[in-house]
């Protein structure tokens, strides 16, 4: 039985397994897809095999995840000690509102680093719905106050944040033709 490499490894591999198992992809079915062979794909999954940044970008690929998904759940998986659990219990106890928050916060991640330059009308439209996505967080977070009774403390802070950005996507906005 060959070592594990790392702990890095071996949460990337549990990682790319999760995913599998959650897309129900035998893991003969994803190495076939993948163009890549069984024995390969099993020693990523065990933290055996040093994949190039190619074969992992291609099994995730493959499984129809993105990367940085794959990147964050072996993040996850690390910091808990390599327990691959910990997510599945994660989002098991966790209220709906919380995964979809997570789903935001993954699909940002990193995403400020791209190399595209940001236009006037893309700023514009980041603006409007960086506001969007605060009035939704604004109104769960009120919903959430009247259901419970607890005060979450970050409303007033949240409501300034909403001004300010609507403020600054109405910048954005060419003037009114006078008539």
């Amino acid at each position: 039985m060959a070592e594990t490499r790392s702990p890095a490894h071996v949460a990337y591999g549990l990682a790319i397994r999760q995913v599998r198992g959650e897309r129900r992809i035998s893991q003969e079915r994803l190495a076939d897809l993948a163009g890549l062979d069984r024995t390969y794909v099993s020693g990523i999954e065990r933290g055996e095999r040093n994949p190039s940044l190619t074969n992992l970008l291609r099994l995730a690929t493959t499984l129809q995840v993105a990367f940085r998904e794959v990147a964050t759940r072996a993040d996850v998986i690390a910091e808990a000690g390599g327990d691959p659990h910990v997510l599945q219990t994660r989002q098991a106890d966790r209220h709906p509102i919380s995964y979809a928050l997570e789903r935001s916060a993954i699909g940002l991640k990193g995403i400020n680093q791209t190399a595209k330059s940001i236009t006037e009308d893309d700023a514009r439209d980041i603006l409007y719905d960086a506001a969007r996505l605060v009035g939704e967080l604004l109104e769960t977070l009120l919903h959430y106050e009247a259901q419970t009774g607890h005060e979450t403390g970050v409303i007033d802070e949240l409501e300034a944040v909403l001004d300010r950005l609507e403020q600054r996507s109405q910048a954005f906005l060419p003037p009114l033709p006078d008539e």
